[in-house]
Formats: structure tokens, sequence, C-alpha cells
């Protein structure tokens, strides 16, 4: 379904009830993984997936537990030039971006330029104010928001008082701090790492999730850092397949192959 037309959904619009879904549904597919990512019942999973499912289809948990570690790559930082939305609609379908291994439609209109990106915008700010965080722009603007009651949600946690607003950028510092210390691999040992989409023509996408890890290595300027490829078109998988006769497993593994040597 490449024709499908893709359009960014904006998160106060999603209601209570499909945050609860979506939650539900993550835990359960992480409860069923062992059931559905093994070596027999994964690779029929995917098939039936690029054969008869035109759609998005697949829990990237299940790709995550089947390839282990062979979807991590090493990837140049500045190499993801665009940011997929968190929430899209596709044929009337609300859905996460997150929950998918492979993926269709257009994606043009779904992506963002990476310097857009708010997260990376207050890193530069930071580092500009070498984190001295209340004299910063963005600070006040948090500040003002709550003062007239229409506070700012970050990290899934809503700013409705200083301390909160305070301690939010206290964490993003700690956060920079260890990075900047130990290097980005050795951060948080209870993170995923951040995930990568690819799109029908080969380029890379950062998912949503781990914005404030990676504009934190794109301030500090890191060579490269470790990603996860949690998203493939399934235009570009059958595309590999096909240049080199491969079937759906063995293609995931050449695409993996490719990033990492680009």
């Amino acid at each position: 379904m490449s024709s499908t037309k893709l359009t960014h959904l904006n998160p106060s619009n999603i209601k209570n009830a499909s945050l609860k879904f979506r939650s539900f549904a993550g835990s359960l597919a992480l409860y069923l993984i062992p059931v559905f990512g093994n070596r027999i019942v994964f690779p029929f999973l995917l098939k039936i997936c690029m054969k008869n499912c035109r759609n998005f289809c697949l829990n990237p948990y299940l790709a995550s537990y089947f390839f282990k570690e062979k979807l991590l790559v090493n990837l140049p930082v500045k190499t993801i030039t665009h940011s997929m939305r968190d929430w899209v609609v596709a044929d009337k379908s609300k859905m996460h971006m997150s929950d998918y291994f492979i993926g269709s439609g257009e994606w043009d209109n779904i992506l963002t330029e990476i310097n857009t990106m708010p997260v990376l915008k207050e890193a530069k700010q930071l580092m500009e104010k070498d984190w001295d965080f209340k004299n910063t722009k963005m600070y006040l603007a948090l500040i003002k928001r709550m003062e007239s009651g229409n506070p700012s949600k970050k990290q899934h946690i809503l700013l409705d008082s200083k301390e909160k607003i305070d301690d939010y950028f206290l964490r993003y510092q700690k956060l920079y701090l260890s990075i900047k210390e130990n290097g980005f691999k050795n951060t948080l040992s209870d993170s995923r790492p951040i995930g990568i989409a690819i799109n029908k023509d080969g380029s890379i996408s950062k998912l949503p999730g781990g914005k404030h890890r990676y504009s934190i290595a794109y301030v500090l300027g890191l060579p490269s850092i470790m990603v996860e490829i949690r998203m493939i078109h399934r235009e570009y998988l059958q595309k590999i397949c096909n240049d080199y006769n491969l079937d759906f497993i063995e293609g995931i593994l050449k695409i993996a192959q490719l990033v990492n040597k680009n």
C-alpha cells in the first residue's frame, strides 16, 4: 500500500482509551515474545506480513527478540537527517510509529528535519548557556505556560510546578554529563537503543523515543552512536531481497549490513 498517504496526528487528540489500549497491546506483545519471536514462528509471521498485509504489521519487540544484536548498527550521528512523528493516521486508523516493524505508505508527511526537533533545540540552548537552564528562553517559556494554567508535558510528566520544571532540566543535565563522561553506550543500561526506520529509498529516520539521548550525542559532536533498526519499509525490504536473491530474514540481515557499512 505504498500509495497510502500518512498524516501526522497531534498527540493531544489521542483519547485515553486509545492510550490504554496501546499500553495493553504492548504488554501483551512483551508477554508473547518467546512464542511469536522464536526462530520458527517469526519467519512465518514475517512472510505472511510481507505477502498478505499491505499496511503496517509485526511488533518490533518480536524482531528484536529474533535477531538480537544483529539489528544493532553503529551509525554516524548526523546520518540521521529526519525524525518520524509519534502518532499518524493511515486509512482512518490511528497508529504509533514505535509499534510496527514492517512499514508501508508514503512517509513524507510524517517526517520532520532533525534540526527542527524541539529537544535538540533545547540541547543547543543549554550548551550555549553552559547548562544554566534558568537563564534560557525555553525555561522561561515553561514557567510562563505553567503560570497561565496550560503546562507543558515532557517525558510523559506534566510540568505544572516550578519544582517539576527544575527537575526536568536537572535530569536532562545528569544524562548529558553521563554521556559526556562515560560515552553513549554506557548511560542507561535499562534503556533500549535509539530506534531507526529505513524508508523505501534506503534513507534513515529516527523513530520516536530517545530524543534526549540523541540530542545530547548531537550537541557533543559524537562521531557515531549505536542504534537499532526497528522499522523497515516493505518496498525496500522486497527490493533488497530481489536484488540479492534473498529470503526475507536474509534480506533484513543484508539491510543491517548495508546500514552498518555506510
